[in-house]
């Protein structure tokens, strides 16, 4: 594993990680139970980060190859 792709998945796991704390923490803080538009933001721009940062580079790479070969 080259360390871009050792950073990329540290940064997906960190980006995951806070996306889901703070939605939690959106239940917890008052009002009980009611999550703002902000925090439903934040999440979705976390699962997109993943799905980019996981998902696309490895769908391009295998692309890639099968291009070349």
């Amino acid at each position: 594993m080259t360390p871009q792709e050792k950073l990329r998945y540290i940064t997906v796991v960190v980006s995951f990680t806070i996306g889901w704390c703070i939605t939690i923490a959106g239940f917890i803080v008052p009002p009980m139970g009611i999550v703002d538009n902000s925090v439903l933001f934040i999440l979705g721009q976390a699962l997109a980060y993943c799905a980019v940062g996981v998902g696309l580079k490895d769908y391009v790479d295998v692309s890639i190859k099968k291009m070349k070969s």
